[in-house]
Order: C-alpha cells, then structure tokens, then sequence
C-alpha cells in the first residue's frame, strides 16, 4: 500500500493551523518540536479550539515529535533525559557522535538504534 506523506497541512480540514505533517491511509497527524520547547502550546493545538482541532475529528493518531539534540559545546555522551514522558509525545535524541539514537514514549519500552560503520 502506497501512503503520501503531506507537510504543512490545515486548510483542507477547515483548520486555523497548519500541521507540520499528514499520512493519508493511516491518518497520522505528526507535529515536531525541537529541545522541549512549547510542549503545552503544541498539545494544546490538538484540543478543543486549538489550531488542529479539526484534523483530530479524521486522524487515527496523533504523536508530537521532540527531537532532543546535542549542542556543540556540551559534554554529555547523549541528549538531555526526558523526565516526566507525556501521552502522544515521542521522544527521539541522538548520541553524541551521532553513531545513533534512541526513542522513548510513555508506556512503551525505550529502543535504541546504532548505525553500522
């Protein structure tokens, strides 16, 4: 089965917002954010009168992606640890030399991935 992935959705629902990502087929709604940043604001959008208010009447599932990163002068060996996972928010940090990443999301077991040399 062939799914279309469409970024910066809203007007075809009827929404205020624009959605940072669409599947058709499995009606996904995927929203980014980057370090934690405005957690509250990008769940709210989801919410009765919030921006995406309508494309949760369609969407089978929705997930907020935090991409947690490394900044240049830090000396961690990994992205800061998410304390306090939250529901539809996936968790996603890379390793320092970005030899791989690791996922997390409430009530789901933590998967690490490495890539191969």
């Amino acid at each position: 089965m062939d799914h279309f992935l469409s970024c910066e959705v809203g007007s075809v629902f009827g929404c205020k917002g624009k959605i940072d990502f669409y599947v058709d087929k499995l009606d996904w709604a995927i929203e980014l954010l980057r370090d934690g940043e405005d957690m509250e604001d990008h769940k709210a959008r989801f919410g009765p009168s919030g921006d995406y208010e309508e494309i949760v009447l369609y969407a089978k599932s929705i997930a907020i992606i935090d991409i947690r990163s490394i900044g240049i002068l830090d000396t961690r060996i990994e992205a800061k640890k998410v304390l306090g996972k939250k529901e539809d928010f996936i968790y996603m940090s890379c390793s320092e030399n970005f030899d791989g990443f690791k996922i997390e999301c409430l009530g789901k077991e933590t998967v690490t991935i490495r890539f191969k040399n």
